[in-house]
């Protein structure tokens, strides 16, 4: 395995000494913290933690850093304004309220300052039915779809992929009826014991907005983050964040997993890496190692080793690299549910070559397999 650099490990020091100091923890700060290397604003921008390091370790910091810290800030804000527009918008609707996941709802719960996370679009829920009201409000507000053709829409949204927006301000908003897209070995949603996923009122200057608990916040965080990899050290962060803040969360978030083992041992992974990274006496350790101590296997920690490795890789991990990751945490059951949605499932490269109407999108399920056997014959020709 690749060992980390003198710029990564300065990287990691920097970022845990500011998470722990933003947090009120221990920290042991750098006796004299370096910022003039290329490659640790790289590290610093990729990984979106300008704003924290700004927020945690302000001293000496070059004048490029700190601007780009406000600049985080500043959007983060901006961000926040529009959360709160929308939700207000869809509240007068009558749909019931859709509910508006990670954002600035996680970076309430997480942080103890909200702009310290930064995002950039909005991630909605809504019912399959209120595909329609929800597109119809979002044009109003000043959002059209990311693709002009309604028929695609319909077939994204009919099959699970979720329908994209632009705001002429720049701002994206994105909403799905399913809490995960069709590839992942994931439930259509969580907490199926109770057939909704726990929601709570969040107050957002002032405004209450629909939005998951903290410990529904650590499910979606951790299956996002090992969907992409690790592609995110913020993403991390957001799970350290949620363990520091609230103490009790692990074994609530083991309670909505239910019996979904890949969920489960993302959740697990992703905090086992939060502890180390920004541990390793994250509040509440204590409680929650006799949660995980009973759901560790040998294979969770070699993931959570691997996991670390593509944090800190310098590329995006590629579709191989994440599979890698994702692969040993699921049962067998979801391991071939997932290959068989993911083979089957048709997505934008059939709508894109075959233009069909809503009526006729069942269609899709013949063509779909038809396209990728011709496709590998053509490639072994």
């Amino acid at each position: 395995m690749p060992t980390e650099s003198s710029i990564q490990k300065r990287f990691l020091h920097y970022s845990k000494t500011a998470f722990r100091n933003v947090h009120g923890l221990e920290a042991h700060a750098p006796e004299c913290a370096i910022w003039d290397s290329p490659e640790l604003l790289h590290l610093a921008r990729k990984h979106r933690m300008i704003g924290i390091l700004y927020a945690g370790i302000s001293t000496g910091l070059p004048a490029q850093w700190q601007n780009l810290a406000y600049g985080q800030a500043s959007l983060s804000a901006r961000y926040t304004n529009e959360a709160l527009r929308l939700v207000e918008t869809f509240s007068q609707t009558i749909i019931p309220t859709p509910l508006l996941i990670k954002g600035p709802g996680l970076a309430m719960q997480a942080w103890p300052d909200p702009a310290l996370r930064a995002f950039d679009d909005f991630d909605f829920r809504c019912r399959i039915e209120d595909f329609k009201t929800f597109q119809d409000v979002a044009i109003a507000a000043g959002y059209i779809p990311l693709i002009q053709n309604a028929d695609h829409n319909e077939h994204l949204w009919h099959f699970g992929w979720g329908v994209t927006f632009r705001h002429i301000d720049g701002y994206f908003l994105e909403v799905n009826h399913r809490l995960f897209p069709r590839p992942y070995p994931c439930p259509k949603r969580i907490a199926p014991q109770e057939g909704i996923m726990p929601v709570c009122e969040q107050q957002l200057d002032g405004r209450l907005a629909i939005v998951p608990t903290p410990a529904a916040h650590l499910v979606l965080a951790s299956a996002h983050a090992l969907w992409h990899g690790g592609e995110r050290l913020a993403w991390i962060a957001d799970i350290a964040g949620l363990l520091v803040r609230h103490p009790d969360i692990l074994q609530e978030a083991v309670r909505i997993c239910g019996k979904h083992v890949y969920l489960r041992n993302a959740v697990i992974t992703a905090c086992l890496l939060a502890d180390q990274l920004f541990g390793p006496d994250l509040p509440g350790r204590e409680r929650n190692d006799k949660e995980r101590n009973k759901l560790i296997k040998p294979h969770i920690l070699n993931v959570c080793a691997i996991y670390r490795q593509q944090v800190m890789a310098s590329n995006i991990p590629t579709r191989a690299e994440r599979r890698r990751l994702q692969r040993p945490l699921c049962s067998k059951t979801e391991a071939c549910g997932a290959f068989v949605r993911r083979a089957l499932t048709p997505g934008e490269p059939d709508f894109n070559t075959l233009n069909l109407k809503p009526e006729q999108r069942n269609r899709y399920w013949f063509y779909r397999p038809l396209r990728i056997l011709r496709r590998r014959i053509q490639t072994k020709l």
